[in-house]
């Protein structure tokens, strides 16, 4: 009856599954730093002049602001612990705060008065609140104003200022899928002035945040507006500010502008080009990463590996059971305790003829 034991493997469902299996679990990592004091020179944010003063931005400050700002989000950032890992940085770095409802110079919102119907018609304008000391001046604050087209969009003005703020930042990669979180804490102003208390770091650090904070504002400043003539209208776009998530191109003919939260949006902009620090060289550090490990488990299922053997093994035993009750019950005369006895019985009379045979 042993023969019924193979029909399990046949007919039993599989028993036998493979899982896999993520194992999450704090590991020692290094982690970009987002300092800015480090780094070579394709870090360097600043041109200086006499004095070591600030006088203007590099390409560099300018690509990561002009990247951020087209592409409308955060930049990639290093995978710094694997695909699937979690750590986080803090770093100081530039802020934009914007108080909405200030009032902007009159020049800036058009040429139209009373009645005229000859006039610049003023949907976006950006200027800094010193025009003339601008170009020297990297942390001045700068007025906007803005007009929708269509009531749909939003209308207002404000004014925006530059600080100091504390980033505490988390980076996500999950299945090639990056996601970023952010806490921003305002902490001060940046430091403009070369004084006796400032160390060198410490300015250095300050032209590289001024730059930051130039370059990001460089990308607002200008004006989009229409000029309306005695018979054509003709549009002017003077500003890089038509890349910006909270400005709508979709409309058609360029002649309709459409906003979205462009306060929030100007602040979500510096906060953005901060973020992206990270993605520039400037060193690593020792730090704790939460860090997904895949592996292979094979698990058992027990229902379906014991019914089956289970039933086999059952049917096994009662045959062997019934077989036994069958042989005592027929073949009584044959039990018997003696070794000669159970040899006599199971000698082949066959066998030995065959063997006598061979032997003469």
């Amino acid at each position: 009856m042993s023969f019924l034991l193979p029909i399990p493997t046949v007919l039993t469902p599989s028993s036998l599954r493979v899982v896999p299996h993520t194992l999450a679990e704090w590991q020692s990592c290094q982690v970009p730093t987002g300092n800015l004091t480090n780094g070579g020179s394709g870090s360097i944010l600043y041109l200086t002049g006499g004095w070591g003063m600030w006088t203007g931005v590099t390409p560099v400050a300018q690509k990561l602001s002009l990247s951020t700002l087209v592409g409308q989000q955060i930049l990639s950032l290093p995978q710094a612990c694997g695909p699937d890992c979690t750590y986080s940085v803090s770093y100081p770095s530039i802020a934009f705060q914007c108080q909405p409802g200030v009032e902007v110079p009159e020049d800036m919102k058009g040429t139209f008065k009373g009645g005229a119907t000859v006039g610049t018609e003023v949907y976006w304008n950006a200027t800094t609140t010193q025009p003339s000391s601008a170009a020297t001046d990297p942390t001045m604050p700068f007025y906007v104003y803005w007009k929708s087209s269509q009531n749909s969009g939003t209308s207002g003005q404000g004014l925006c200022s530059v600080g100091l703020a504390k980033y505490d930042v988390t980076i996500e990669h999950s299945s090639g899928q990056q996601s970023v979180s952010y806490n921003v804490t305002h902490i001060g102003d940046l430091i403009t002035t070369k004084g006796d208390n400032v160390t060198m770091e410490e300015w250095n650090y300050a032209l590289q945040l001024s730059s930051l904070a130039f370059s990001a504002r460089a990308l607002l400043l200008g004006s989009l507006s229409t000029m309306m003539g005695a018979s054509d209208l003709t549009p002017s776009f003077d500003s890089s500010v038509t890349s910006a998530a909270f400005f709508d191109p979709s409309l058609d003919s360029g002649m309709n502008f459409m906003w979205g939260d462009v306060l929030g949006g100007i602040e979500q902009l510096s906060h953005n080009i901060s973020t992206g620090i990270l993605s520039m060289d400037l060193g690593v550090q020792n730090s704790r990463c939460f860090m997904n490990t895949h592996d292979i488990v094979y698990q058992y299922d027990r229902l379906n590996l014991w019914l089956p053997y289970g039933i086999a093994f059952l049917l096994v035993s009662l045959c062997l059971a019934i077989g036994t009750l069958v042989f005592l019950r027929l073949n009584r005369e044959n039990l018997t305790a003696s070794f000669s006895d159970t040899v006599d019985i199971t000698r082949n009379s066959s066998l030995d003829t065959f063997v006598r045979d061979d032997g003469a």
